[in-house]
This record gives C-alpha cells, sequence and structure tokens, in this order.
C-alpha cells in the first residue's frame, strides 16, 4: 500500500468518524421525510398539469366535430348551386377534421393513461409518506429515550465529564489536605524535638535560654549583663570605624541625556532608536522593489540599506544581551542613518523622491534617545541638508511644500523630546519615591521598639 493511499485511506476514516458523531439521526429522519413531501407535492402537480392537458384536448376535438356537420351542409349546397369546386373543398376540410379528432382522440386516451398512471403513483407514495412519518416518530421518540437513559447512566456512574471533573477534583483536594495534615504533624514534632533553629539564627537551647531571660524569672540575669557589657559595648562602638558609602557604577549608554538618569531611561532610548531604524529599512526595502527606477538605483540602495540593517544588528544584539552601546557609536548609526536617506533623495531626483518621509522616523528616534542639545544640532542638520536639495531640485510654485515640509520635521523633534523629558521626569519621580519609602521602611527596621520592664512577681 503506498503513502498516498495510506493518507487517503486515514483521511476518509477519521471523515467518516467525525461526521458520525456530528450526525444526528433524527435530522436525517426530518430531512428524508421532508424530501418524500416535495416529491408527492411535485407529483401532484403533475397530476393537476396531465389533467389540465386532457381537458384541453377533449375542448379542440369537441370543436373539431361540432365542425363536420356545419362541413357537410356547405358540401351539399354546393352541389346543389352546381359549385363543384367548393364542393370539393368543403369535403377536403371535413375530411381533414376527421383526422384531427381521430388524432386528438388517441392523445387523449395516452393523456388519460398517464393520468391513472401517475394518479395510482400519487396514492402509492401517499401511503409510503404515511408510514414514513409514522417510523420517523417512532426512530425519533426511541432515539430521545436512548440518548436520555445513556445520559442518566452516565451520571449516576460517574462516567460524564462534569461529574468526571468533579471526582478528580474532589480528589486532589482530600489528598492536599491529607498531605497538609501530615506535614503540619511532621513540623511539630520536630519543633518539639528542637530540630528546626529559631527565626534569625540559633539553635534550639539558644531560643530556650532567651525565653527564660524574657521572662519575669529572668530579671537578675538582665541585671547581671548589663552591668557586665555596658563598658566593653561602649568602647566597641567608639572603636567601629564608619562604613565607607558605596560609589554607584558608571553607567553606559547616552549618559548626557540627563545627569541623573538611570541605565533603563538609557536603554529604552536606543530600544526607539534601534525599532524605528528597523522600520526605515523595511519602509525602504518595500519602496525600492516597487518602483525600481534603474538597476544602478536599485543596486545603490540595496547596498544603503543592507550597510544600516547590519549596524542596526549589532546594536539591537547589544541591547537584548543588556550592553547598551557607547554614546558616540549610537550618534554615529544616527548620523549614517541621515546619509543614507540623503543619498536616497539624491539618487530619485531630490523634491519628487518620497523617501524623505523617512526623515521623520530618523527623527523620532533622535529627540526620544538624544538630550535636546543634541536633539536640536541633528534636525537642524537635517533641515540644512534637504532644505538646500529641495531649492535645488524643486520648481518655484513648490516653495511653500517644501517649507510645509521642513516645518514638520522640526515640529516631530519638538513634540519626541518633549515626550522623551517627560518620560524621563516621571521614572526619575518613581525612582525617587520608592528610595524614600526604602529608607522609612530600614530607618523603621533598624529602631527597635520600646520594651516595658517586666512587673516583679509578688
Amino acid at each position: 500500500m503506498s503513502l498516498l493511499t495510506r493518507l487517503r485511506l486515514l483521511f476518509n476514516t477519521e471523515m467518516s468518524s467525525a461526521l458520525d458523531r456530528a450526525e444526528d439521526p433524527r435530522q436525517v429522519l426530518d430531512y428524508a421525510y421532508n424530501q418524500q413531501q416535495e416529491l408527492l407535492i411535485r407529483l401532484r402537480r403533475g397530476l393537476v398539469d396531465v389533467a389540465t392537458s386532457k381537458q384541453q384536448l377533449e375542448h379542440q376535438a369537441q370543436r373539431l366535430q361540432n365542425r363536420i356537420p356545419q362541413l357537410d351542409d356547405q358540401a351539399r349546397r354546393a352541389v346543389t348551386a352546381g359549385r363543384d369546386d367548393l364542393a370539393r373543398v368543403a369535403i377536403e376540410r371535413r375530411w381533414l377534421a376527421l383526422n384531427e379528432v381521430e388524432g386528438l382522440n388517441k392523445q387523449i386516451a395516452e393523456v388519460e393513461a398517464d393520468k391513472q398512471r401517475l394518479a395510482g403513483q400519487e396514492r402509492t407514495l401517499q401511503v409510503r409518506v404515511e408510514q414514513f412519518r409514522t417510523h420517523r416518530e417512532v426512530v425519533s421518540a426511541r432515539y430521545s429515550a436512548a440518548e436520555a437513559e445513556v445520559r442518566l447512566k452516565e451520571s449516576l456512574a460517574g462516567v460524564s465529564g462534569e461529574l468526571a471533573e468533579l471526582s478528580m477534583a474532589v480528589g486532589r483536594a482530600e489528598e492536599r489536605a491529607d498531605r497538609l495534615q501530615a506535614r503540619a504533624r511532621a513540623i511539630d514534632s520536630l519543633v518539639d524535638l528542637g530540630s528546626f533553629p529559631p527565626l534569625g539564627g540559633g539553635d534550639f537551647l539558644e531560643a530556650e535560654l532567651l525565653h527564660i531571660m524574657v521572662s519575669p524569672d529572668g530579671k537578675w540575669y538582665w541585671d547581671g549583663i548589663a552591668q557586665e557589657w555596658k563598658p566593653v559595648a561602649a568602647a566597641a562602638a567608639a572603636a567601629k570605624p564608619p562604613e565607607p558609602k558605596a560609589q554607584p557604577a558608571p553607567e553606559r549608554g547616552l549618559s548626557s541625556f540627563a545627569g541623573t538618569v538611570r541605565s533603563e531611561d538609557l536603554a529604552y532610548g536606543q530600544t526607539v532608536l534601534v525599532w524605528a531604524r528597523w522600520i526605515l529599512i523595511g519602509t525602504g526595502l518595500l519602496l525600492s522593489f516597487w518602483s525600481p527606477q534603474s538597476l544602478t538605483t536599485l543596486q545603490i540602495q540595496l547596498a544603503a540599506i543592507i550597510a544600516l540593517a547590519f549596524g542596526n544588528f549589532y546594536l539591537h544584539v547589544q541591547l537584548l544581551r543588556g550592553h547598551p552601546a557607547l554614546d558616540n557609536v549610537v550618534y554615529g548609526a544616527s548620523a549614517a542613518d541621515i546619509a543614507v536617506i540623503t543619498a536616497l533623495v539624491l539618487v530619485q531626483g531630490g523634491y519628487p523622491s518620497p523617501v524623505f518621509i523617512f526623515y521623520f522616523a530618523a527623527i523620532v528616534g533622535i529627540s526620544v534617545a538624544f538630550p535636546t542639545w543634541m536633539t536640536a544640532g541633528y534636525t537642524a542638520i537635517v533641515i540644512g541638508i534637504y532644505g538646500i536639495i529641495c531649492l535645488a531640485t524643486a520648481p518655484g510654485d513648490e516653495y511653500p511644500a517644501v517649507f510645509t515640509r521642513l516645518l514638520m520635521i522640526a515640529a516631530i523633534a519638538v513634540c519626541g523630546n518633549l515626550f522623551a523629558r517627560s518620560e524621563s521626569n516621571r521614572r526619575t519621580d518613581a525612582i525617587r519615591i520608592h528610595d524614600e519609602l526604602l529608607d522609612e521602611v530600614e530607618q523603621e527596621i533598624a529602631t527597635p521598639p520600646a520594651t516595658q520592664p517586666a512587673a516583679p512577681v509578688a
């Protein structure tokens, strides 16, 4: 057996099994009964059509039969008048009428036979439909009863899905309760034996001694220890050198963005740059293959985009490894973005090129990741370069459109930088609040609560 034959057999088997599970015998019986009803209706319509045809044929034969005496009378009058030619015409018409009547009678007999045959079939089909209706009702009732009986027995036996899942859940709950009770008894026995040390270190013996010391009967012990260890504790505190404060490790990335920005802010800025550059690369590839001007232009575009993709891949890998690139590397990559976009604009004719929209993506990444003064510098360079290109390649009536494009580049830079500053301030405030809460918690932990002296036992 070949592989294709086995696959076909497996497919047919699975499909048959799925159809058997989805098929409802009651619906099949209802469909068959409706089909028989429609067949009976069509048969009755055919019987009516046959009866109508018979009536039409009988009416036409009767009309021809009534015309024969008129033709006989016309022939006699023509002979009496000496017009043999007219008599001959009347006799020919009478003969044609008799032939038509004979043919119509034969057709009427055939139609009557068809009518009788259809009437017999209609009666037979009517009986079968009635029998099938009764059989359908009996089978549907038996199927519904059997289905209800199966569901009831499955529910009583715990085989149905809901009861089975409920029984399993109850069993798991009982097992877990038994395990927890056994664990609690084991822990109680170990605690009684002194196997578990108290919280904070020490052993069982130390815990018992501590219990004795803090009890009212241990007041004598505290009085002696206080007099003995006070001078020693004071000398140790005076001789202990102050702990040096840990200096924070220098952070890599865009450290010039804001002086106190933490590493997550720097990684966030570089992440925006990387994803903006991926969008630029993907859109550039799509536009390059969508409307290539020439083979040389396509090669230049693909070379620039591939080089940009390799550089961005390196920066993305560094981010995924948790080591953001150095500031100068990121600044150089952004300058390379602007240079590639400018080269593509020049290759495609300057002002008519739609590639200028890539400046928007590059400026968004720069404004989010770089400090304000550097964002302003990059934006001024882009506006200057693209403005010179448009002045050299755009017609005079397109200068308002050029101004609009340059204004949008500046607006995108301002909006992106404002968003970056607000996000940085928000994260700085969140870190400050978190540090203040940690300081409060540490102070509460370091300050021991005041203990009340135990009352002497009478």
